[in-house]
């Protein structure tokens, strides 16, 4: 577990590049320059500023919240900011360190070049690949499927192990293998046994990914985790129903219908048994 404090640190020792490339200025609250956010309810709020624009960070309701402004802070009013992005961050975890910080800090950093009109040039070739080959912990997008499969194994701290395995064994992270094969099960015992705790973190990682996500990754919520294994337990709909947003709730619902249907149980074959994943490197003799 990390501390608000060390949270902020982190976040702004991570930022350090970003606020000198934008012109902006960390709005402390004291003359020593110690205290970097302010307390307001549940949240904690960071605010950085420039001539032409003004930034929040709010920590709230396990997020991380960027809002932006086109306005000097002193003339921004809080209709003026516009949230550019979500990000989740479980504080108040046990497996929450300060690389999940540094991370999200990462996320917010392209998102404030990006508002501001800084965006560096985009690395592609062999560093990008192997950022991608990493089970997207270093990749600048948030939302694929491989980003999906990370999230899930920081709350079941045992599938860690099997996300490695996973992305040694096929060279690369394959989520529905990972999914099916060892995920799934921890998800649907934590449905059935009614862990609400665990059940909040679980579904605001499916609600933010199926909102933010590519079609491949609400495709992986919405059918292959959920869908699939709810067609045969539809009275677990009710248990899950007050964490579903509501996209996800229609998706997942309609899914569920449709896998009770003789259409839907001819595609479910063809879901279930797909060819096997064949590794395209080279052997050597």
């Amino acid at each position: 577990m990390i501390s608000i404090n060390d949270a902020v640190l982190v976040m702004l020792k991570t930022m350090e590049e970003t606020i000198e490339t934008c012109d902006l200025s960390v709005v402390y609250l004291d003359d020593k320059k110690e205290q970097a956010f302010k307390t307001d309810g549940d949240k904690h709020i960071i605010s950085l500023s420039s001539g032409t624009g003004a930034v929040k960070i709010e920590f709230y309701d396990d997020k991380v919240y960027l809002l932006c402004a086109n306005k000097s802070l002193s003339d921004a009013q809080e209709s003026d900011y516009n949230q550019v992005s979500v990000s989740l961050l479980e504080l108040d975890e046990e497996i929450c360190e300060a690389r999940d910080v540094k991370s999200v800090g990462n996320e917010i950093c392209e998102s404030i070049e990006k508002f501001f009109g800084k965006t560096k040039k985009v690395v592609v070739g062999k560093d990008a690949k192997t950022a991608y080959k990493k089970g997207g912990k270093n990749s600048t997008v948030t939302y694929e499927p491989e980003n999906l499969a990370v999230r899930i194994s920081n709350i079941f701290p045992e599938l860690k192990e099997e996300l490695d395995n996973n992305t040694e064994k096929y060279e690369m992270t394959l989520p529905e293998e990972f999914f099916k094969e060892h995920a799934n099960e921890l998800i649907m015992n934590s449905i059935r046994n009614n862990e609400a705790q665990k059940l909040k973190k679980l579904f605001n990682v499916f609600n933010m990914f199926y909102e933010e996500g590519p079609k491949d990754t609400q495709s992986l919520i919405a059918v292959s985790i959920l869908g699939i294994n709810l067609k045969d337990e539809k009275e677990l709909l009710e248990k899950i129903d007050k964490y579903l947003d509501k996209e996800l709730k229609s998706a997942v619902t309609s899914i569920v219908e449709y896998l009770s249907t003789s259409s839907g149980k001819k595609a479910l074959k063809s879901i279930e048994n797909p060819k096997p994943y064949e590794s395209k490197r080279i052997k050597k003799g």
